[in-house]
């Protein structure tokens, strides 16, 4: 379809600059054509057409070419029916082109009966200057149209992409078996699209390539299963690039392994999207097609370049998944060594469920440790798979055994690792060899590792692993992991050596640390008055002040006065606070429970903060539950939360509503403040209840605070047996909810 998108964003365009519109005029008479023609060009209008009766334009003209608009011409004794006809024909083979009627009367009876039929509009032929007008509009409906249907075709697109991405990502899903993943994605994407089959290679070598798996309804697929084919290298760059090779006809210049699979599978054309992860060359998905050659459009490209994607990680994934379980298994032995090393088992015990893990995870035969004990090395620990290997524990090696575990600058000392893989290294190991003097069965090990304990760089002993019934070269994350437990070994013996001293030095310190905050908290409580008595002279007289009793003060006095008695109500709150938190910390904080009445606390509670939320343009509101009357607490600490949580919301809130809600539960009454503030990240709701903390908003600055309201709000929620959660979600709102416990009043009085 031609393009007319330039009519909705340029309508007034002059003839030299807008593109030509091409038209189909259809007249019963050729002389008809001239006065819209004229009419057209008199307004402007560039364009082109072609004339056609109401016969001729109905049996060629419509199927054959594209046209912007259809203008016909009726004549008074033309019959409907001719012109129904053209419009059924125009909806079947270009149903976005306009159709405007050109007539001398039109009857309302026909007027509705030709709209419903698909007419665009229509001119009388006494106001026919109206047509470049009613042209105009109506070609710009058409491209509206035109591109609403583009957009739909292309959404359809998107969304049969996406459906069949998931039917194979739910196949990926459901199946952890590769071999199945990949038979399952060709068998999908042979289904999916107009093809004959659909084949999956892998690179065996730099130089080969084999067919893994062919689509189950591929014919002859039998012929190429599983075959390897040699790549040639001038045409090795081309498989292994991240771009599709797309051959929508198979001929000379189709790379010969592709010609080779052709042959042994009949192909026309087909599609090849490589499978590479970085660097590493993976294979190829190859879709065929072998009874036509077959144009890949772009849609296809990307499915197909998606499932490639797909099919890549699982193929990685797969790949790796053995050296991550390795590792994992690694991982858990090193865990569970450390859980060993940190538990409070005695050090012998210790070091034999270390020899254990290591012997039956690394699957050897025999695991020792020996240390350094009073000049000598002993074996102090070993791990047999059965019984009938000889046993060394207890026994020890003398410089007489092996001169070079006792010299200074040997290998041994300095922290090397030594290895024999077989039979004949094990041998000529002299360390191994020395070990032999010691048994009373020389035993001929097939694999052998020593690895040194090293305490602060300092050699006191190492770690033995063998084998006796079968070679191995163990790999260098083995030799890693079993360094790491050695050094854990190393730290589990130093553990032992010093595990008394140190938890008596730390329960000296933790109870010097316990003694120093009550001392602390015990100091401040008792500084209570000299605290106060000072800051409340100073509010008291600067308030004398600014009451102006003993003169006037200028402006600049007043603002200098105001200034001071805001710092000074300030900094009483932090001393409050501080000394209310010190007290409870010193446990001389004494509760005064009496009955109060819930809704009359939360009435004085909401009257305190009313004029901040008035300010604020903030509704604030208060819910009790029907069958909530009386609560025993200690009213003015009870007071005290209340207005710390609503204050802190209206802090906190910058539009919206604050409300305070009173329920219960089967043992508790529950005071809500609920806002619709700023809300509060989960990171910060772990910190929120800690002294001196405040969280960082764009609010922050805006208001004054100490970081202790919440610290000492939930402190005094916990003294009353009770408690102070926090719920949040960030941009929505917070809702932080007291907890009290009920109480029987006769209890509580006697």
């Amino acid at each position: 379809m031609l393009d007319c998108s330039w009519l909705m964003l340029q309508p007034q365009l002059s003839s030299q600059l807008a593109p030509k519109v091409h038209l189909l005029i259809v007249a019963e008479i050729i002389s008809d054509v001239s006065p819209i023609a004229e009419v057209l060009t008199a307004d402007g209008i560039n364009f082109t057409y072609d004339v056609a009766t109401p016969q001729v334009a109905s049996q060629s003209s419509l199927p054959r070419k594209s046209y912007h608009a259809v203008l016909y011409y009726r004549t008074a004794k033309e019959r409907v029916a001719s012109l129904l006809n053209l419009l059924a024909i125009l909806e079947h083979f270009q149903p976005t082109i306009p159709l405007i009627l050109i007539t001398k009367a039109l009857g309302e009876e026909v007027a509705v009966q030709l709209m419903k039929a698909g007419i665009e509009d229509y001119v009388l032929q006494e106001k026919l200057f109206c047509l470049p007008q009613v042209l105009r509009r109506s070609l710009a409906k058409a491209a509206t149209k035109q591109q609403e249907k583009l957009n739909s075709n292309y959404l359809d697109k998107q969304i049969q992409q996406q459906v069949i991405i998931k039917r194979i990502m739910e196949k990926m899903r459901d199946n952890r078996v590769l071999d199945e993943i990949l038979q399952t994605t060709v068998n999908l994407l042979a289904e999916s699209f107009p093809v004959n089959g659909c084949l999956l290679f892998r690179f065996v070598s730099p130089d080969k390539v084999r067919i893994c798996y062919v689509s189950q309804a591929a014919r002859q697929r039998e012929n190429i299963c599983e075959k390897i084919y040699l790549i040639n290298p001038a045409y090795n760059s081309e498989l292994i690039s991240r771009k599709p090779l797309v051959f929508n006809i198979i001929d000379e210049s189709t790379p010969a392994v592709l010609k080779a699979m052709s042959q042994d599978v009949p192909m026309r054309s087909l599609l090849l999207m490589p499978l590479q992860y970085q660097q590493l060359k993976i294979g190829g998905i190859v879709l065929y097609c072998n009874d036509r050659n077959y144009e890949w459009k772009e849609d296809i490209l990307e499915v197909v370049n998606g499932v490639a994607i797909q099919c890549v990680i699982a193929i990685y994934q797969r790949e790796i998944a053995g050296k991550i379980a390795e590792e994992n298994r690694r991982e858990k032995l090193i865990n569970k060594i450390s859980k060993v090393v940190n538990s409070q088992l005695e050090p012998r015990e210790v070091l034999q469920q270390i020899g254990q893990q290591v012997g039956r995870s690394f699957e050897v035969d025999r695991v020792i440790i020996f240390l350094e004990k009073n000049g000598e090395f002993q074996f102090c620990q070993e791990w047999r798979k059965n019984q009938q290997i000889p046993s060394l524990l207890g026994k020890k090696i003398s410089p007489s055994h092996c001169p070079e575990l006792f010299d200074a600058n040997s290998q041994f000392r300095l922290g090397k690792v030594f290895q024999a893989s077989n039979r004949t290294a094990c041998t000529e190991l002299s360390f191994r060899s020395s070990l032999s003097t010691l048994e009373a069965e020389q035993q001929q090990n097939t694999a052998f590792v020593w690895v040194p304990i090293l305490l602060r760089d300092r050699f006191i002993g190492g770690f033995i692993l063998e084998l006796d019934s079968r070679e191995k070269q163990f790999s260098q994350e083995e030799i890693v992991t079993i360094e790491t437990i050695a050094n854990q070994t190393a730290i589990a013996i130093d553990y032992a050596q010093n595990y008394y001293h140190l938890e008596e030095q730390i329960k000296q310190r933790n109870q010097a640390m316990e003694e120093a905050n009550r001392s602390r908290s015990v100091f401040l409580s008792q500084m209570s008055h000299e605290l106060r008595t000072p800051l409340t002279g100073i509010l008291g007289f600067s308030r004398v002040l600014m009451d102006q009793l003993y003169g006037p003060l200028n402006d600049k006095q007043m603002q200098y006065m105001n200034a001071l008695h805001s710092c000074g109500d300030h900094l009483l709150s932090l001393i409050n606070d501080l000394l209310d938190l010190s007290k409870i910390e010193a446990k001389r904080e004494e509760l005064f429970l009496e009955r109060v009445p819930v809704e009359e606390i939360c009435l004085a509670s909401i009257s305190v903060v009313q004029e901040k939320a008035r300010e604020g343009n903030l509704e604030l509101s208060l819910e009790i539950a029907p069958e909530i009357g009386i609560c025993i607490a200690d009213q003015r600490r009870l007071k005290q939360i209340l207005v710390n949580l609503l204050s802190n919301a209206i802090k906190f809130t910058e539009a919206g509503s604050v409300i305070l809600k009173v329920s219960q539960q089967e043992k508790m009454l529950l005071f809500s403040v609920v806002d619709t503030g700023i809300g509060i990240n989960q990171a910060d709701l772990k910190t929120l209840f800690q002294p001196y903390r405040q969280i960082k908003t764009h609010l922050h600055r805006k208001h004054k605070g100490t970081g202790l309201g919440l610290a000492l709000s939930r402190e005094l929620a916990r003294l009353h047996g009770g408690d102070l959660t926090a719920t949040s979600e960030p941009g929505k709102g917070s809702c932080f909810t007291l907890y009290l416990p009920k109480r029987n009043w006769e209890n509580v009085r006697d």
